[in-house]
């Protein structure tokens, strides 16, 4: 994997992370981002690799949040935003990717907050393996590089087409409480599908003891263990606003 690059040759769409398989070309814009040369020997430090993928070791966390509101990341320094609630990264990879590049900065506001999702550098169907692969492995290692920093952070899991499962997974805890989005999946059959068919196998490899689920449910999955999170961007959008 080449550190000169987090994500490789990705491009990071302009949208809200709707749907995480829609097409390229359907993206409003492209965005590359270069920042490992900046950041990743600080950040670095004290990451244990494991397997096959060299992934991140996350620690479990097993600490079920007792709030279901949500802030999005780029608005954590707002003086307005709720303190006790879920720090989100499910928006615009431009709206957070560059401030990567210094995550020291959030450290200290991140603090200050319930929980925190980690970050989801998104999974297109239609991205080479090794830009899905290499959004996926800097995801865990920003998840581990705030760990270590006592944020309370929830490991993330996202996927795209079957050939991810198995990193997905890699590096991530058992029985802990994780992170999962379905933003956008209702649009498509395919997408549905193979988002219950990715679900389904996190699960088994996983066994998580809860299920943070952002976005609208999904007739198979298991709600019984889920906390369904609040969405203001859907709410908005139902009361007739506009998406922000």
């Amino acid at each position: 994997m080449h550190m000169s690059s987090i994500f490789g040759a990705s491009c990071l769409q302009e949208q809200n992370n709707l749907p995480s398989l829609k097409p390229r070309r359907e993206r409003q814009s492209h965005y590359r981002a270069h920042i490992a040369s900046i950041c990743y020997p600080e950040i670095s430090r004290g990451i244990v690799k494991i397997g096959a993928y060299d992934m991140p070791v996350v620690r479990p966390n097993t600490i079920i949040p007792a709030v279901s509101d949500t802030t999005p990341f780029d608005r954590i320094a707002s003086k307005h935003s709720n303190r006790d609630s879920i720090v989100i990264f499910y928006i615009n990879d431009v709206r957070f990717a560059n401030r990567l590049t210094h995550p020291w900065d959030y450290t200290a506001l991140l603090q200050q907050y319930s929980g925190v999702i980690a970050p989801d550098l998104s999974q297109y169907i239609d991205m080479d393996y090794a830009e899905r692969l290499s959004n996926n492995y800097w995801n865990k290692v920003f998840t581990v590089y705030w760990q270590n920093r006592n944020v309370n952070i929830y490991p993330n899991v996202s996927w795209s087409l079957p050939d991810s499962y198995e990193y997905c997974v890699a590096g991530l805890p058992r029985r802990s409480v994780i992170a999962i989005n379905s933003m956008g999946v209702l649009r498509e059959n395919f997408s549905r599908a193979i988002w219950l068919d990715g679900y389904n196998y996190v699960l088994k490899a996983l066994d998580p003891i809860c299920i943070l689920r952002y976005g609208p449910k999904i007739f198979g999955e298991e709600e019984a263990r889920s906390l369904y999170l609040e969405n203001k961007q859907i709410n908005i959008l139902r009361n007739g606003g506009k998406r922000k």
